[in-house]
């Protein structure tokens, strides 16, 4: 049996924080940037391979690794502060773009006194010119 580090590696290469194997390839895993720890990641999409987490974009443009672990746990944070799982998948999109939602709207707002009403929706689309018949 190899003798394993505290930093998860072993003689015969890194292990794995979410499937615990031993990858001796050390191109096949990344570093979350949430816990530090080494995961499987597939570099390519036209060969399989094991995929333990997520690249994405950062809010700095530079590309950010995530563990399935520190994924799921930040999914539960952001599920249980915002009630509604639409606004909280927004949120979440939002947070890791770095972009700030405004909050949800709430019921539309009545027309100020004196506003003219609004203009009629039309099914068929407006001609551009008009026609005219000549006798």
């Amino acid at each position: 049996m190899a003798e394993q580090s505290g930093d998860g590696q072993t003689g015969e290469g890194q292990r794995c924080v979410v499937c615990e194997q031993v990858e001796p390839n050390e191109r096949l895993l990344e570093r979350c940037f949430s816990c530090d720890n080494p995961f499987h990641l597939n570099p390519r999409n036209d060969v399989d391979g094991l995929d333990h987490g997520d690249a994405w974009i950062g809010p700095t443009l530079g590309v950010v690794f995530y563990c399935s672990t520190c994924i799921d746990a930040m999914d539960a944070q952001e599920r249980t502060q915002a009630g509604d799982p639409a606004q909280a998948a927004a949120q979440l999109m939002a947070g890791q773009l770095g972009a700030a939602l405004s909050p949800t709207p709430s019921a539309p707002s009545q027309p100020a006194e004196g506003a003219p009403p609004p203009r009629p929706v039309r099914d068929a689309p407006r001609r551009r010119y008009r026609r005219i018949n000549l006798p």
